[in-house]
């Protein structure tokens, strides 16, 4: 079987394959991608491949956060110029940073043999699985939100003077752990600053939102994990739970982080849209509360 365009694999994955159609990783088949560096060709990781050639290593590996992204629900509709929606979110920005395991092993998967009709159905839903978590990766991490951070940079590093600079909320989510194809979890840092205003951290009330995961499952079902530390309790205690509503639902359809983070954002963070606190609640499908 060709696979047209060629799949960007992490190493375990590509493992469960070989095993299946009996190959165990066989090199000819699992071709490792070279990528052409200053000081000379190597072997990438499966990082560097999910963003290559698009972003540099360099700048994924910075041990910072280096890609940024407009609230995407900034724009009205047509039909309402001065909607409030607008108002009430002009400022807000993401800003994405990666910190994880760089050394995850990863490769271009271009063909895979088989030798029964049985094994189709096994091989298509790991690729479908791992393509879903390229796709999720892929959504904060590209060329766009690269470009869009060196922009507020340069923009930042021409004015900064917070008195004069309009006040910003930005939401830092910074990947830390991953299991590919599995799981992305994301540290969560909220801050606003400008308009001489110091820098501040907003939590919902009594929370603070600590991580967010990202988990895929067998059958490249997405869903969205939030950990909440409770502060406001005589006992504080981590709260677990999978999230439900327009969340999960964009998480599902749009495999865009940019997205799904936007409406979490909008629902834990009430006072920049006008919701009360009691609209979480509408977001929780699972609670799996740890003392």
């Amino acid at each position: 079987m060709e696979l047209a365009p060629p799949v960007t694999a992490c190493g375990a994955l590509a493992k469960e394959i070989g095993t299946l159609v009996g190959l165990c990783g066989d090199a000819a088949t699992f071709v490792l991608e070279p990528v052409d560096y200053a000081d000379g060709m190597r072997y990438a990781t499966f990082a560097e491949l999910l963003v290559a050639p698009d972003v540099s290593a360099e700048v994924l590996f910075a041990g910072e956060p280096r890609f940024a992204a407009s609230s995407p629900l900034l724009s009205p509709p047509p039909s309402s110029p001065s909607s409030p929606h607008r108002q009430q979110h002009a400022g807000s920005r993401q800003i994405f940073g990666f910190s994880a395991d760089t050394s995850v092993p990863g490769l271009v998967i271009s063909k895979i043999p088989f030798t029964h009709p049985r094994q189709l159905y096994s091989m298509l839903m790991h690729l479908r699985r791992q393509l879903t978590f390229n796709q999720l990766f892929r959504s904060c991490f590209n060329a766009r939100t690269a470009a869009e951070a060196m922009e507020e940079e340069e923009n930042e590093a021409d004015d900064d003077d917070d008195d004069v600079r309009p006040a910003t909320t930005t939401t830092r989510f910074v990947l830390d752990a991953w299991t590919p194809p599995e799981r992305l979890e994301f540290a969560v840092v909220r801050s606003t600053a400008g308009a001489g205003a110091a820098t501040t951290t907003t939590t919902t009330e009594a929370t603070s939102v600590r991580r967010v995961a990202v988990v895929v499952d067998a059958q490249a079902n997405v869903a969205v994990e939030m950990v909440v530390d409770s502060e406001g309790e005589e006992t504080p205690r981590t709260t677990t739970t999978t999230l439900g509503g327009r969340v999960a639902r964009l998480a599902r359809v749009s495999l865009d982080l940019v997205l799904v983070f936007d409406e979490l954002a909008r629902v834990l963070w009430p006072g920049e849209n006008g919701d009360t606190p009691s609209s979480v609640n509408g977001i929780v499908a699972m609670d799996t509360s740890a003392p």
